[in-house]
């Protein structure tokens, strides 16, 4: 059966239910714009007015299944938010309750919900905000779950949760947008991935076919190196020779000799780095003190990579001069 629009009604006849250990609860209520519910409501040290608000967030369902609760008549005005008071706020036990609840589910409301999060606070006149007390919070539970369930009653529920799909149609259409430009760069990306993968596969299938080179011997010959700190200035010349070539796969061992420096470290592809079939950077082992020395062999090693003729022998080790 099809719903009639929902119009900003008059108020309906005084109608009373029951609050389990609060006695009874007289409410009137009314059909506002964009499906909301105004319900204003008196009891025993209850009164003021809560607004049954269909909940329509973000990438839920195009029809309301939740609906909030706000205390207080006004909507929030612009740029004012949450925290601007609205006429008519319910005075429970002499506490003005501000904000608004959780989504509840109308079918299943209880007290038990814990409805009332960090939105919903007592409110001074001054504007400063606290927890809602006790038998406030007590009374207001009991309040919103009357009312929820007396709205869930409804004739014109449907009506109602359609205006309010309606009105935020437009909101709701953005965020998809917004999710579907996401979702393609996210693949985007994924193709992107899978494409490297896929070269990677075919690198090292590659390397599997292919004939292995033969390791070269070490360098008999000592090199000559310039030293240069991390400042750029020269700190000397090194003498640098090779020790071991290959004992670990695709590592060199070097001793130097200087006039402020003098060890044995090994230097090698970087073979932690899984994004490259073959290794594009190289390591280093020593220890914190040879750190500038680190840097020229380093360099002096990567600039003998050869990556183009995509052998595995890439490494051209340290010349002679």
């Amino acid at each position: 059966m099809t719903s009639a629009p929902v119009e900003e009604a008059s108020r309906s006849p005084e109608t009373e239910v029951s609050l389990p250990g609060f006695g009874v609860l007289t409410i009137h209520t009314s059909a506002l714009e964009h499906g909301q519910s105004r319900y204003e409501i008196l009891g025993r040290r209850i009164r003021g007015t809560l607004v049954v608000v269909p909940s329509t967030p973000n990438g839920g369902p195009v029809i309301p299944t939740a609906v909030r609760v706000r205390f207080g008549d006004a909507q929030e005005s612009s740029g004012s938010g949450w925290s601007a008071p609205r006429s008519d706020e319910p005075i429970v036990h002499g506490v003005r309750i501000h904000g608004y609840t959780d989504a509840i589910n109308p079918r299943t409301v209880s007290r038990s919900d814990h409805f009332l999060t960090s939105d919903a606070v007592a409110r001074s006149d001054s504007g400063r905000t606290r927890r809602i007390p006790d038998g406030a919070r007590a009374l207001t539970e009991a309040a919103v779950v009357a009312v929820v369930k007396h709205w869930h009653q409804r004739a014109d529920r449907t009506a109602l949760l359609r205006a309010a799909a309606r009105s935020s149609a437009a909101d709701h259409v953005r965020h998809e947008d917004t999710q579907i430009a996401r979702l393609q760069g996210e693949l985007q990306t994924v193709r992107d991935e899978r494409a490297a993968a896929q070269r990677r596969i075919r690198q090292v299938a590659g390397l599997v076919r292919r004939r292995q080179p033969d390791v070269q011997p070490p360098v008999t010959k000592d090199a000559r190196v310039p030293f240069i700190g991390p400042d750029g200035v020269p700190m000397g010349i090194l003498t640098v020779r090779e020790k071991e070539v290959g004992v670990l796969p695709g590592r060199v061992v070097y001793e130097v000799d200087g006039g402020r420096v003098r060890g044995t470290w090994t230097v090698g592809p970087d073979l932690y780095d899984y994004s490259q079939a073959i290794p594009q950077g190289i390591s280093e082992y020593l220890s914190e003190d040879f750190a500038e020395l680190s840097d020229v062999l380093g360099r002096r090693f990567d600039d003998g990579l050869d990556l183009a003729v995509g052998q595995p022998q890439v490494f051209q080790r340290l010349g002679v001069e």
